[in-house]
């Protein structure tokens, strides 16, 4: 009977690198690649929201607490494709959409079921609060 490393070192004996070859991209399928490939492009080109929702500093919701929303000042909004300049400061959000571009300053999305948005009827977004709320079970 061989030990461990007499076996691996037998199994090991056999296995070797394969040569690199060049074949184009269609003809690559169920192939490992040989080497990394790196692009220089960005994409997509900006930090973008994977969700509709708030755009936040999570910080800012240190303190939230079941059935007891954070209120932030909502100071705009941004769809998927538009360019903003607007930026999430200390009790503040942004209503965003999927796709659209992260805000200066957010590091977090709120997704608008996790909102008092979900209770009502839309809010107008400019200087309005925006209740977030605690989703987490008890």
């Amino acid at each position: 009977m061989l030990n461990v490393e007499e076996a691996k070192k037998q199994i090991l004996e056999v296995f070797y690198p394969l040569e690199l070859v060049d074949l184009p991209i269609l003809e690559s399928l169920n192939l490992v690649l040989g080497q990394d490939i790196v692009s220089t492009l960005n994409i997509p080109p900006l930090d973008n929201s994977a969700m509709d929702g708030y755009a936040v500093i999570s910080s800012d919701l240190d303190c939230l607490k079941l059935n007891n929303p954070i209120y932030l000042r909502v100071i705009g909004q941004i769809a998927a494709g538009q360019f903003s300049r607007l930026t999430v400061t200390q009790g503040t959000t942004v209503r965003i959409m999927t796709g659209a571009m992260l805000p200066e300053g957010a590091n977090a999305i709120i997704p608008f079921e996790e909102t008092t948005e979900s209770d009502s009827k839309p809010i107008e977004v400019d200087n309005k609060s925006i209740g977030i709320k605690n989703t987490t079970q008890p």
